[in-house]
């Protein structure tokens, strides 16, 4: 049957030709070949230049990179000779053809751009049988679907060369055998038509829960060539699949400032190099259809499975030491006494409560204790822990053990059979379903607790508490008191605006943002939630009146801010302490009150008690006040209020929202998209219940933040090299099969402590507000309005 239709499309096709088809090739064919094979084998060498720059000395970077500059400029004379080939091939082939000469790019060379005239009309029968010989078939592959129209251009050639071809063969047959007269007069024939308005074709391996990139963006360079039709062998290697852009993206090959081949295309069109567009500004290039565009890189990103080298840091095997010969019985022991010592605490805490002893109300240590709440399941977990610190402390001070036998030898042993077995952590009940839960608890199905919001934060190095499991360190290695951490930050931390000329303030409103929905280390609290006071009137308390919690500041004489106050104390409180994961004696671990993935929690909250709280429950959107006429987000009233008792404080997933004008001002951004995306698959979807509109819309907003933190802001902080190198860019379509269900997605305590704090070096002291015509109307202080 398939030999009779294509016989049936010749007998059709030639019916009335004046000329018979040619069987052999163009001598420009031949170099045209030739040509691409060369430029295959270049291609490859600059894909070695690159994994070599990676691991190079500078030195070596250096002639690298003149060998680069070299191959980029000969593949750019390859291609303008290719446009001259194809030029001479569409001259001899024929078929109503003329040529407009327009200036090209910056080296200054012209290309002739094909205008083709209307095709005639084509009989219906060609029509049917193209239909039913021609018809793509579905690709069984994880790659995005394939456009049937835009799969079979050679790289770096502009579209509109290529319109002569037939059907979806390979590129030398249709070169080799135009099919008759007939095709020749109408290099864009019907099929292609039908193609262009057939609808694409579904895959069904394509339906990925997953976030993806829209399927309007540039196709990645890696994807896989559609199916093609049986044709003759050729003797010469087939080139490899080249880069492919859009079909309705006519492009010229350009070079960037660094010599780096790529596509002449419009700004909005390179998004995937967000973090470059400053420096590709600089050098713009024509667009084939008239105007200015950047020179977009085509750069080959790694497609496959899990990387060997993942750059993620893991932790040094333990040191040697001697363990302990415990027995049951003394371990059970030092639990009975960790209770006993609990008891005693919390009565001493009650205590202070009731002498009043607590953080004075309306100072501005109560202020910064109120803008970090911490839930009473956070609390609860925390003294839960404290029961596991206080055991692992009498180990050590009973037997006399090394602060190395306190970090590495406890934790051989187990609380499983103590008195304090329940400060193991309880493990979920787990059901694979498709949205997240509130409090990130089985992400990982097979590590239920991994990333779950009220675990301890994993660590790359171990503690160096004084004693080895709790007490804080106060001595440098050498043996000499550490130096106040209010002297440190005085002389080290300089306060000095530094504008970029590349990029907004919104860099560290997104890393303030993006930290509140991963990051929150719970500081402990006093009976009732009291806040918890180390100083008074400047001063130290005495040791009987102070909280076991306390770690107060001490603050140089020499202090140009506190010392003409005379105040020599600044109030500091220790973080909660967290349930150790491997239920077992060991150094105290810090706690994250919040789920460690990167999944809206900051929007939606941390727990199902809390995203209760913000929804609406109905139409799936989330609460809202509205205040002159705008969305506002919902008040809280409970944290904080006007003077006149008009407005109150913000609520939203994270409680840090009222800490400065700019990060509440994103939170409310984000709470008008998820109600903006509600109404729009209500309105799609007007069948659709409360709960599917809000799960929806909630996997559609944590998408967005997904894709805003990999494609713009992570390579402006990390760098395109190094998001390249740990395959950390996003695709341009389809998605990856780079999940590890293997690595912790939980967050660290040098990530949470120290790494993500160099957001600190990024604020500005002063705000500006604009006009609509870009005049400052305001300008806000935040020294003054931190906290306000």
């Amino acid at each position: 049957q398939h030999l009779l239709l294509v016989t049936l499309l010749f007998v059709l096709r030639t019916e009335g030709a004046v000329e018979v088809f040619r069987t052999d090739l163009f001598p420009e064919q031949l170099e045209q070949q030739q040509i691409q094979f060369k430029q295959i084998a270049l291609q490859q060498q600059l894909q070695n230049i690159q994994r070599l720059l990676q691991v190079a000395a500078p030195a070596a970077q250096q002639d690298l990179l003149r060998q680069q500059q070299q191959i980029n400029s000969e593949m750019s004379q390859m291609q303008q000779k290719l446009l001259v080939l194809q030029q001479r091939i569409q001259e001899q082939l024929g078929g109503g053809v003329t040529f407009i000469t327009i200036p090209e790019n910056n080296d200054g060379v012209e290309v002739r751009i094909v205008n083709r005239l209307d095709n005639p009309p084509v009989p219906e029968e060609i029509q049917e049988v193209e239909k039913q010989l021609f018809t793509p078939r579905p690709q069984q592959s994880f790659q995005q679907e394939q456009t049937p129209s835009s799969q079979f251009q050679q790289q770096q050639i502009p579209q509109n060369q290529f319109q002569q071809q037939g059907a979806p063969q390979n590129q030398f047959q249709q070169q080799q055998r135009p099919q008759n007269q007939f095709q020749q007069q109408r290099p864009q024939n019907q099929f292609q038509q039908q193609q262009n308005q057939r609808p694409p074709i579904q895959n069904p391996q394509n339906q990925n829960p997953n976030f993806q990139a829209p399927q309007n963006q540039a196709p990645n360079f890696q994807q896989q060539q559609p199916q093609q039709q049986p044709q003759r062998p050729i003797q010469n290697p087939q080139p490899q699949p080249q880069p492919q852009l859009p079909s309705d993206e006519p492009t010229l090959p350009c070079s960037t400032l660094s010599g780096e081949a790529g596509f002449c295309r419009p700004l909005i069109k390179c998004l995937s190099f967000y973090a470059e567009l400053p420096e590709l500004k600089k050098q713009p290039c024509k667009l084939s259809e008239g105007g200015l565009g950047v020179c977009c890189p085509r750069r080959m990103r790694p497609t496959g499975g899990p990387s060997k080298n993942n750059g993620v840091l893991r932790p040094p095997p333990p040191p040697p030491v001697v363990i302990p010969p415990f027995t049951p019985q003394q371990l059970n022991q030092a639990a009975q006494v960790a209770l006993q010592r609990f008891q005693e605490r919390l009565n001493f805490v009650a205590a202070l409560f009731s002498g009043g002893v607590v953080v004075t109300p309306g100072s501005a240590a109560a202020a910064h204790q109120e803008f970090f709440p911490v839930s009473n399941n956070t609390l609860q977990r925390g003294e839960t822990a404290q029961k596991n610190v206080e055991a692992s402390v009498d180990l050590v001070n009973e037997f006399n053990l090394s602060p190395d036998q306190g970090k590495f030898a406890l934790p051989t042993f187990s609380v499983l059979n103590t008195v304090i077995a329940d400060t193991c952590p309880r493990p979920s009940s787990c059901q694979s379903t498709k949205y997240r839960t509130p409090d990130g608890s089985c992400n990982n199905l097979q590590h239920d607790q991994w990333g779950r919001a009220g675990v301890a934060l994993q660590r790359i190095l171990p503690p160096k508490y004084d004693d080895g499991v709790n007490a804080p360190r106060k001595t440098a290695s050498n043996g000499q008191e550490l130096p106040s951490a209010r002297a440190i930050s005085t002389r080290v931390a300089q306060d000095a605006d530094n504008p970029s000329n590349n990029y907004t303030l919104m860099v560290m409103q997104w890393g303030q943002f993006l930290d509140h929905d991963l990051t929150h280390t719970p500081i402990n609290f006093g009976q009732s939630g009291s806040g918890i006071s180390c100083c008074r009137e400047g001063v130290p308390l005495e040791p009987n009146l102070r909280h076991p919690d306390c770690f107060h500041i001490d603050i140089p004489r020499t202090d140009k801010i506190f010392s003409p106050f005379g105040e020599r104390c600044m109030e500091f409180v220790r973080s909660l302490p967290a349930p150790r994961p491997e239920c077992n004696f060991g150094p105290r671990e810090q706690m994250n009150q919040i789920t460690g993935y990167l999944d809206g929690s900051n929007i939606y909250g941390s727990n199902i008690n809390a995203q209760r709280n913000l929804r609406e429950f109905r139409g799936g959107r989330l609460r809202i006040q509205n205040v002159e006429g705008k969305q506002m987000l919902p008040p809280n009233v409970n944290e904080c209020r006007s003077q006149d008792q008009r407005f109150s404080c913000f609520l939203a997933g994270d409680g840090r929202v009222n800490e400065q004008v700019n990060l509440a001002l994103t939170h409310t951004v984000w709470m008008r998209e998820h109600n903006r995306i509600a109404g729009e698959l209500s309105r799609i979807h007007p069948d659709w219940s409360d709960e599917a509109l809000f799960q929806e819309t909630r996997r559609i907003v944590v998408a967005e933040i997904q894709h805003i933190t990999y494609n713009e802001f992570l390579p402006i902080i990390l760098g395109r090299a190094y998001m390249d190198k740990f395959q950390l860019s996003p695709k341009e379509s389809g998605w990856t099969r780079l999940y590890d269900p293997e690595l912790n997605g939980g967050i660290t305590n040098v990530f949470a402590t120290a790494a993500f704090r160099f957001g600190h070096s990024l604020i500005q002291g002063n705000f500006h507000g604009y006009g609509r015509f870009g005049n400052v109307r305001e300008n806000l202080q935040l020294s003054k309005h931190h906290f306000s």
